[in-house]
């Protein structure tokens, strides 16, 4: 479970799923269909909201 974002927070909902080391080890390495399409688009679309590329 994630820690608290602030002092005291709880969770409105419990969730159900959690991400999980052993997860993360089976997909980090995964390649992404059409990821610099992807990453085009999304970045075109956040310089059209005004946010920085950060």
């Amino acid at each position: 479970m994630c820690p608290p974002a602030v002092r005291g927070q709880v969770a409105l909902f419990r969730l159900r799923r959690q991400l999980a080391q052993e997860h993360v080890r089976r997909i980090r390495d995964r390649d992404l269909v059409d990821y610099g399409r992807l990453q085009s688009l999304a970045l075109a679309k956040a310089d059209g909201q005004g946010f920085s590329k950060a």
